[in-house]
């Protein structure tokens, strides 16, 4: 953080750490990627970034991807909600795809009784 403060690079911070964060979590390093991911999301909401859908929505896949189905469905629904609400189209669709992915998980899904009403 102090490297960040120092460089005045705070306004991209998010965009970097959200990133690196959720590669750390996809190398099994997720002790490491989730804070990360987090630190991100709090510093792009005190700044209402420009990088808050998409830091969400990492945050979100983070916790897909170590299987927390259920953080994951609230920070991506979250991501989603401010994607809409700033008109950014494409890091709405990138929400809405993963929410697909959560809500398709072996551990949600059942197919039997999706199936019923057909």
């Amino acid at each position: 953080m102090e490297m960040v403060e120092s460089a005045d690079i705070s306004q991209t911070f998010p965009y970097i750490a959200a990133r690196l964060g959720l590669m750390r979590v996809l190398l099994e390093r997720s002790d490491e990627g989730i804070p990360l991911i987090q630190e991100a999301v709090r510093l792009a909401i005190d700044d209402s970034s420009r990088e808050m859908a998409p830091a969400i929505t990492m945050l979100g896949e983070g916790y897909f991807v170590r299987g927390r189905l259920e953080d994951a469905r609230h920070w991506v629904t979250r991501a989603r909600e401010v994607a809409l609400a700033r008109r950014e189209r494409g890091h709405e669709a990138w929400a809405l795809h993963l929410l697909g992915d959560i809500e398709t998980h072996p551990d949600r899904f059942d197919a039997e009784s999706s199936e019923a009403p057909y």
